[in-house]
């Protein structure tokens, strides 16, 4: 036996030692890409059962350059993304590859686009804020206008409807609808094509009406985008003037004019603050906090994403409550009065379980949430590309969207491109 084979042999002994330490420990780790498998030694090593995914940090790139103040994005669902490129009163389209081509407009002039919203049909809708008017398409490169072009809030036909600012728009999956979202109006108006008309669904006006009943506001303030959650039970609003993510919470999927207003993150304070930061006086987690979110996009888990302006970051929503109608007859958190206890944070106000009828036996449950910070440096800009988001910077982030793989396309206003965050 030489030196060498004796090496051998006791390199292998070795081995097999460690082999039999983890076999009577219960489990074996072995690398598989980017995952650890557990190894069952009870079936013969045969049974692969997962530990832990271990998921990679998101990668913050860019995508698409060669924009002037980046405003909205959309995405198709089969390869093509839209921008509303404000100072340039254009639109323009990207493929998969990030190459931008001008959308061809058949002749109709905008005027500061902005929200932009695909049809059931996927005929493209263009919310055309300078011209106080909507766009809309009727074939490749024809577009119908709704709208006078003055600034006003009436409803009424296609031809006669007056719009002011009109900056987001989304589309009901439940009603194939579009709701407008007006900024100067402070208000909310429905689109319906097959009727040829525009209604407004919420709004100063109605205040004290059925569709802002259970409200902890009862307006909006500078409202800058809007989102319907995939079930059509849900609809989203971040306002920068409130510093707030709001929603609107359909009681009955079948009755679109009855809903239930309520903030679902925000304070109405600008300022950075994420979820379980605690009260330095001892009185549980502060409220997050955003300043002047202007983006807002759901996921296919049902997470919420926004675009937190001013502080140039890109920020997370989880519910994790869902809230909703209490009908047992009985407040079972109390009302706060007569000694009745309230519930605990964050449904520490009366306006947390709100009663919606006059005999005040049918109560309303706001929505629980946690806010996180996804990707970008808290109030720092720039454009900078680093291995940890937390590194990377934005200057304005925006309008957002999802691709159909789930990563994210955001439009990052001063930097003029789209940034794209993937592994999310």
């Amino acid at each position: 036996m030489t030196s060498m084979n004796y090496k051998e042999i006791k390199f292998q002994l070795l081995l097999w030692v460690l082999l039999l330490f983890f076999i009577s420990t219960g489990f074996i780790l072995l690398p598989l890409g980017k995952k650890e498998i557990q190894i069952d030694p009870i079936q013969n090593l045969k049974e692969i059962r997962l530990l832990r995914e271990i998921k990679p940090n998101p990668q913050v790139s860019i995508f698409a350059t060669n924009f002037n103040r980046p405003n909205k994005i959309i995405y198709d669902g089969v390869g093509t993304f839209y921008v509303s490129d404000f100072q340039s009163n254009s639109v323009k389209t990207i493929n998969a590859n990030g190459q931008v081509s001008n959308l061809p407009l058949g002749g109709t002039r905008l005027n500061g686009p902005a929200g932009l919203a695909l049809d059931s049909h996927s005929n493209l809708i263009i919310a055309d804020e300078g011209n106080n008017q909507i766009k809309y398409q009727i074939r490749d490169d024809s577009f119908g206008t709704i709208g006078t072009g003055a600034s006003g809030h009436q409803d009424g036909d296609f031809k006669t409807a007056t719009f002011n600012a009109p900056i987001a728009m989304t589309l009901d999956p439940i009603t194939n609808n579009i709701y407008v979202l007006e900024q100067n109006n402070a208000d909310i108006r429905i689109i319906d094509f097959n009727k040829r008309t525009v209604s407004t669904f919420f709004g100063p006006n109605l205040w004290n009406s059925p569709r802002s009943k259970a409200g902890n506001s009862g307006f909006l303030k500078l409202p800058a985008d809007i989102a319907f959650d995939r079930t059509g039970k849900i609809l989203f609003v971040v306002d920068p003037g409130t510093h707030s993510v709001d929603y609107f919470y359909f009681a009955d999927m079948h009755d679109r004019t009855f809903s239930l207003h309520h903030t679902l993150a925000g304070d109405n304070n600008p300022g950075f603050r994420n979820s379980g930061m605690k009260n330095p006086r001892g009185r549980g987690d502060l409220i997050p906090e955003f300043n002047a979110p202007t983006g807002i996009a759901l996921n296919s888990k049902g997470e919420i994403f926004i675009g937190d302006s001013r502080n140039n970051l890109i920020r997370k929503i989880i519910i994790t409550d869902t809230g909703g109608i209490i009908t047992s007859g009985i407040n079972p958190y109390g009302n706060g009065r007569n000694n009745t206890p309230l519930p605990p944070p964050p449904y520490g106000t009366l306006e947390a379980i709100a009663p919606i009828d006059p005999g005040g036996s049918t109560f309303f449950k706001v929505m629980q949430s946690t806010v996180s910070t996804v990707a970008g440096v808290p109030g720092v800009a720039g454009n900078a590309n680093m291995i940890n988001p937390f590194q990377s910077t934005f200057s304005a982030p925006g309008g957002l969207t999802f691709d159909s793989q789930g990563n994210l396309y955001i439009c990052d206003f001063f930097n003029n491109m789209i940034r794209r965050i993937t592994k999310l």
